[in-house]
């Protein structure tokens, strides 16, 4: 069993110099969680990149991660059913 390690999931923002600047990312308890957020958010008008859920090995949680596939018009009406 591991220990709650939440915290130490970051997501990179930007680097300045040698230093990186970084965001804890959401963790969603189940696959579910993360697939309905996932479902909400390729749904949204302004979104240009499917985004996905993954199994994180560090927290045992679930985040949310981007893809390069370009959503189209009928994707995003798929999703908001």
């Amino acid at each position: 069993m591991r220990n709650d390690l939440s915290n130490t999931c970051k997501r990179l923002l930007y680097k300045t110099g040698d230093s990186f600047v970084k965001r804890p990312k959401k963790k969603y308890n189940t696959d579910k969680q993360a697939i309905s957020a996932c479902k909400r958010i390729n749904s949204q008008k302004h979104q240009i990149h499917k985004v996905v859920a993954y199994r994180c090995s560090t927290c045992d949680g679930y985040h949310i991660g981007k893809t390069d596939k370009v959503l189209s018009v009928k994707d995003k009406q798929k999703y908001r059913r």
